[in-house]
């Protein structure tokens, strides 16, 4: 009996999970509007707060607030697409400078190299040639679907606005609908959520905004045409963890390819990403935003992966923040502990690589 019982729950919990899938793919336009407003929600609370302390009506502050998001990532979205609108009418003239570039750099190469790295009739040429035209179209393609998921939320200010609006009707809600027994659960859970999604997303604001400055600055010191815009793109796709800094800095390689007729500034584009992944890695992210979401890379990973198959681009973007709620839910309820440690950073300890386990390897290898 028991094992049908384990059995009955296995299929119980495959079937929900199979449900949630197809809710979440087949209502996406609905539902990743409303993820994004409450991110964004959670983000302009602290400026509400702070002008309702003063004395501004909440109406008014919330007004306030939206504004001020309205202005900004609008005026990011304006540069952007001009931008962008620059450089696909001069596509034709970029593809033949990045013909002459590879012209050159087969030759730097010598033959015998570049018949080695692409071998056959077409050789370098063809082959970089193709990468370009990909990474070209693919350039284009993830801009469309960011413009495309622009127009889809036009509904956002209005939810940010009533999330704002009722937030004290919801918590009030949420500590209504659960038993009594449950009550400081429910209020820790809720402050505990709150804490962590304000840091992370103020954090990756943060992140996002010092490494706009430093990729300009680097870039623009290296000779890449349209440094600011590389810059200021490579670092929003910092917004996907892990992959946001490859991403951005791919699209930065191919523009310097592309743009530059000195093939070395490809060489000291990639070098700088190079370190700025590092910066990022282990030095911005950890110190910004590290301490709040405590889930570990595996999952951080599997999750991206299914958010931008499920959502797209806002999908990479909102899984981690919403893993961690899951993390904190799974945290206070008994049933679904093993979960929040399966999630979760710690277990892992005796594994981690530190200067003090280096160093007693090099001891041992000495002796």
């Amino acid at each position: 009996m028991p094992k049908f019982e384990i059995l009955r729950k296995i299929v119980y919990s495959l079937s929900l999970i199979v449900l949630l899938s197809l809710i979440l793919m087949e209502c996406r336009d609905f539902l990743y509007p409303i993820a994004l407003a409450i991110l964004f929600a959670y983000l302009l609370y602290p400026v509400g707060h702070f002008l309702e302390t003063k004395g501004i009506p909440r109406i008014l502050a919330n007004v306030l607030c939206i504004l001020l998001l309205v202005v900004v990532v609008g005026g990011v979205l304006y540069f952007i697409s001009h931008q962008v609108g620059k450089l696909t009418s001069n596509w034709e003239e970029m593809k033949q400078q990045a013909m002459d570039n590879i012209d050159s750099m087969e030759e730097r190469l010598g033959r015998p190299l570049a018949e080695m790295i692409a071998p056959g009739p077409g050789h370098l040429s063809d082959v970089l040639l193709d990468s370009l035209e990909a990474g070209g179209n693919t350039l284009k393609t993830l801009f469309t679907a960011t413009t495309g998921t622009v127009t889809k939320m036009a509904l956002m200010p209005i939810y940010i606005f009533m999330l704002l609006y009722y937030r004290t009707k919801l918590y009030e809600f949420m500590l209504e609908i659960m038993p009594d027994r449950y009550s400081d659960r429910t209020k820790n859970i809720v402050l505990k959520v709150s804490y962590v999604m304000r840091n992370y997303i103020g954090g990756v604001f943060v992140v996002v905004l010092i490494l706009s400055i430093v990729n300009s600055a680097g870039l623009a010191i290296i000779g890449l045409k349209y440094a600011i815009f590389f810059g200021v793109v490579s670092a929003i796709m910092n917004f996907i963890p892990y992959f946001g800094t490859l991403l951005g800095g791919g699209i930065a390689l191919l523009a310097a390819l592309l743009l530059n007729s000195d093939p070395g500034v490809a060489l000291w584009t990639l070098l700088f990403f190079i370190v700025i992944q590092f910066v990022e890695n282990n030095i911005l992210t950890p110190n910004i935003t590290g301490g709040y979401v405590q889930i570990n890379p595996l999952f951080t990973i599997l999750g991206i992966v299914l958010g931008g198959l499920a959502w797209g681009i806002p999908g990479m973007f909102l899984v981690v923040p919403f893993l961690a709620v899951i993390k904190i839910i799974c945290d206070h309820t008994a049933m679904l502990r093993p979960v929040g440690k399966l999630i979760g950073k710690g277990g892992t300890g005796e594994h981690e690589l530190t200067i003090k386990k280096v160093n007693r390897f090099f001891h041992r290898s000495k002796h």
